[in-house]
């Protein structure tokens, strides 16, 4: 249905002095095509693309998140909000996941991590591990609801290319006791060939407070 429209003049002092109707009868030859090819300054599509979120509707022994790695993404971003403990003085832990939601926990004595702690004092100290069951984030953490519990954010590396799987971030967490604010600098690995699809955290000892939220996201390349 072609709709028409009324052209109206009108003087200086605004008064009107002709209307007629533009309709398809008075547009004749074609219109020029627009393809968008002169177009700039357009913003360009997302590098970043979420592929999986959890957040905790109430405490847990741990969140997890599956399907979140899948073959069309090389590597991924993964950050980590407000995953705090319900236990003092416990350490933030990792492990990868194989198979889906239906697959399983991978728990072999397959982890490294290096991690680097800097406190407000400007104390430093280390956890380290080889040949464990699981990656460590954090130690030492506060389980008080009302500070802001683990924050960081990760790049993990080729989780679905049969070989190793390599893990490195920052994040920031406060100590037992609200003494200090550390920074958290991290690097794991997986020694084994594994297809990864997803991730689980849990503390030490106790659980995660609700709130906590764990967001990946594939990176896109061209």
């Amino acid at each position: 249905m072609t709709k028409a429209r009324t052209l109206a003049s009108f003087d200086a002092s605004g008064v009107l002095t002709s209307a007629s109707t533009l309709d398809a009868t008075k547009l004749s030859g074609d219109l020029p095509a627009l393809d968008g090819s002169a177009l700039t300054s357009l913003p360009s599509s997302g590098a970043l693309v979420q592929t999986g979120r959890a957040v905790l509707a109430a405490n847990e022994t741990e969140i997890t998140l599956d399907d979140c790695f899948t073959s069309e993404y090389e590597n991924y971003l993964l950050i980590l909000s407000d995953l705090t403990c319900t236990v003092d003085s416990q350490g933030l832990r990792l492990r990868f996941r194989t198979g889906g939601s239906s697959g399983a926990t991978d728990n072999g004595s397959q982890y490294r991590y290096a991690c680097r702690y800097f406190d407000d004092d400007g104390k430093a100290y280390s956890n380290t591990g080889v040949d464990q069951q699981q990656a460590q984030i954090s130690t030492n953490s506060e389980e008080d609801g009302d500070w802001k519990g683990y924050n960081g954010t990760f790049t993990v590396y080729q989780p679905q290319l049969n070989t190793s799987t390599r893990m490195t971030g920052d994040g920031s967490f406060i100590e037992n006791d609200k003494d200090d604010i550390a920074s958290s600098h991290n690097a794991i690995h997986y020694d084994s060939p594994a297809i990864h699809t997803g991730l689980r955290l849990y503390y030490s000892s106790g659980g995660i407070r609700s709130g906590a939220s764990i967001t990946v996201f594939g990176i896109k390349t061209t």
